[in-house]
């Protein structure tokens, strides 16, 4: 039963983590996207 107090706490622990992460992560690939032409664009030119 200890293990499963543990468990949760952790869950706890990622999930309270997890939200930032998501913006984080919304906002790179918002970037990346806007951005994808330009990088397209200077890697053929390579």
């Amino acid at each position: 039963m200890e293990q499963y107090n543990v468990f949760i706490l952790v869950l706890k622990e990622i999930l309270s983590l997890w939200t930032p992460l998501k913006i984080t992560a919304s906002v790179v690939a918002i970037i990346v996207a806007y951005r994808l032409p330009e990088i397209i664009a200077a890697l053929r030119n390579h």
